[in-house]
């Protein structure tokens, strides 16, 4: 069986870092399977988490700031990519390729010309590495009026089982649930965009906190505080929540601003920061189970639930989404071999071995495009990787060798 080794890097929804996951996958296309994962996360120095946060404070910043902290994801992506590597036991000369998906910083969907910002360099990226980097996965899907949100198919290749229907639901920065339905089903895979998460936990705790902290490391306190009706009415109203689906949301939309103006709601009102973050976590649990409730379709059979993400880590939203759920046990997608806090990059990693099988990778009933498309843009490594890269595209591998450079 056909079998090769990719790395995928994908950047944290509070954009402290780098998540990266190697793979050795083993067939092509729609027949990808994967053997072993190792993952390795990457820190930003605590000066690059304050720029990206400087960045979303402002309502206009400078293209040279914007083009140094580009310059500046890239290398660290780079870095990431040889530590997997390293990490894998794995000489990135065996790499073939490295699926790259940088951070998000401003997304519009609505309006004639749907677009997005993501930094990340791939030429950086192939320079320090030698292999062949492919992004940019949803540019190609918005450019066919699709809403770019374009993991589904992957995560029908992870999870697809031949009895059982299963939902992944994915705690990211922004949370998105996929519906993947029995092999022998004639249904199809659904997926759906469904409001913030950890981008407003998080965000909110590093406003209060302010700076010192990042994350509220197992809930702890949210769960002192008290859920306020008030401020939930006031975040349902988002036009986001109210669009039907295919939908995908800008970051910016549950960002610096929404979070300004609730601390100064709060300071008004006399609510405390245990009540914010009680009720925020209410709040994005309420997303997920109302959007599920609205989206998944009755002849959907709902078989196990997996979750994925950097939310997984928060007890306090687990339980929320369990009571949910409460006829159905949730567990990590671990439980399937998938690392839960590598996904993104794992995700990355899959997509760019579509691309070079030459599969469309985008499932237009989900994103909304106009057809199918091939995702990714593809930026040659060394020469020793590209023509591998090449002679992989047109199942000309047998004789492919992995030797040095002249």
């Amino acid at each position: 069986m056909m079998s090769r080794s990719v790395i995928g890097l994908a950047v944290s929804s509070l954009y402290t870092g780098v998540e990266a996951a190697w793979a050795r996958v083993d067939g092509q296309g729609m027949s990808l399977r994967l053997r072993s994962v190792h993952g390795v996360a990457e820190p930003f120095r605590h000066e690059l988490v304050q720029a990206f946060q400087d960045l979303g404070r402002e309502q206009q910043t400078e293209i040279g700031r914007i083009s140094i902290l580009d310059r500046v994801t890239s290398e660290v992506l780079a870095q990431a990519a040889h530590r997997v590597a390293d990490a894998a036991r794995c000489s990135l000369q065996e790499v073939l390729c490295i699926g790259c998906a940088g951070p998000l910083l401003w997304h519009e969907a609505a309006g004639r010309w749907p677009a997005a910002f993501v930094l990340g360099d791939p030429a950086v990226v192939a320079e320090r590495t030698g292999v062949t980097t492919i992004d940019a996965f949803a540019d190609r899907d918005r450019a066919a009026g699709g809403q770019g949100v374009v993991a589904a198919l992957v995560d029908q290749l992870l999870f697809q089982n031949n009895s059982e229907g299963r939902l992944i639901i994915h705690l990211g920065g922004l949370t998105h649930a996929v519906y993947v339905p029995p092999a022998e089903s004639p249904l199809s895979t659904l997926g759906w965009q469904l409001g913030p998460g950890t981008l407003l936990l998080d965000g909110l705790i590093e406003a209060l906190t302010p700076g010192k902290r990042h994350s509220d490391h197992g809930a702890h306190q949210a769960v002192q505080g008290r859920q306020i009706p008030e401020l939930i009415d006031r975040w349902k109203k988002q036009p986001f929540l109210l669009r039907r689906p295919p939908r995908s949301l800008n970051p910016a939309t549950f960002g610096r601003g929404l979070i300004e103006h609730t601390l100064a709601l709060a300071k008004e009102k006399g609510w405390t920061a245990y009540d914010l973050l009680c009720t925020a976590t209410h709040f994005v649990a309420w997303c997920i189970g109302n959007g599920l409730n609205r989206m998944i379709p009755k002849p959907c059979r709902v078989d196990r639930v997996f979750v994925s993400g950097s939310g997984v880590k928060n007890g306090f939203l687990w339980q929320l989404l369990q009571d949910h759920w409460d006829d159905v046990a949730m567990e990590r997608t671990d439980a399937a071999g998938v690392a839960a806090e590598r996904k993104e990059a794992l995700d990355a990693a899959l997509l760019a071995c579509l691309t070079l099988d030459g599969v469309a990778a985008n499932l237009p009933a989900v994103t909304g495009a106009t057809g199918s498309r091939i995702l990714g843009r593809i930026t040659p490594g060394s020469a020793l990787n590209w023509r591998r890269c090449r002679a992989w595209m047109v199942g000309d591998v047998g004789d492919i060798e992995i030797e040095e450079d002249d």
